[in-house]
């Protein structure tokens, strides 16, 4: 009798009974570079998406700026802007050249990411809520309010709040951070939080964007991508009904 049926059917018990290891991983998307017309400094902003099946912490990515010569201009180290990072979850990172000279002559750049598995994990004990922008008529910038809810059973210390914000195709076009004020949040108290996107040239481009909290002890679930336009489109329409409502009783 051969033994091949006998081999096979070992291999496959092995390897059904073999425990897969857990893996981490990302994938760098959306990124995209701008120079700041004020300060002169060169940011290449964009997303670490968590494609693996193990909660991460601290995901450090790395810019190499070349000029159009391909010579390396510089190698910065920027960090994932959520310190915890589930399985299917993203953040925002931010790099900055500040050298002006540098900046200048950038052409091209490549990002490389390194991942570390998470050794604690954060509670879902944050909310933001009450969100909101407005444009400050003197000096050009959008600011983007709202509060965050601690239903955590401590204090939320050193509470952040980020922004990510993209333009009509999807692309990260700035990335913003603020505390809330206070920046501690006791057990079931919310606070707000004024967030000031500063960058002239990158305003115009924003269509949409996303926030989270995180604090020490405590993270948030992002909010869903928040679009100016398509909100504006709605409250238009809803006051044209109403408006036609008000006629229409008029008439009567």
């Amino acid at each position: 009798m051969s033994r091949f049926p006998f081999l096979f059917a070992i291999v496959l018990a092995f390897y059904v009974a073999a425990p897969v290891a857990a893996a981490a991983n990302v994938q760098i998307q959306n990124d995209s570079s701008y120079i700041n017309s004020v300060t002169g400094s060169y940011y290449v902003v964009g997303e670490v998406l968590n494609t693996g099946d193990v909660a991460l912490q601290y995901v450090f990515v790395t810019a190499t700026l070349k000029d159009s010569n391909g010579v390396v201009l510089s190698s910065l180290q920027g960090v994932a802007e959520s310190h915890y990072l589930q399985p299917g979850q993203k953040a925002s990172f931010q790099i900055i050249e500040t050298d002006k000279s540098k900046a200048s002559r950038v052409a091209t750049y490549t990002l490389a990411a390194e991942v570390h598995p998470a050794s604690s994990p954060l509670q879902l004990n944050l909310a933001v809520l009450n969100t909101a922008s407005s444009t400050n008529t003197l000096t050009g910038s959008l600011h983007v309010t709202g509060e965050v809810r601690n239903s955590g059973q401590s204090v939320s210390t050193y509470t952040e709040v980020v922004g990510t914000f993209y333009d009509a195709g999807g692309k990260v076009v700035f990335v913003g951070f603020t505390f809330t004020s206070p920046q501690d949040i006791p057990p079931g108290a919310t606070y707000s939080f004024d967030m000031i996107v500063n960058a002239a040239n990158q305003i115009p481009k924003i269509s949409s964007w996303s926030l989270f909290a995180e604090s020490q002890q405590y993270t948030s679930i992002p909010e869903l991508p928040w679009q100016p336009a398509i909100m504006a489109a709605i409250l238009l329409s809803f006051t044209i009904i109403a408006f036609r409502k008000m006629l229409s009783h008029l008439a009567l």
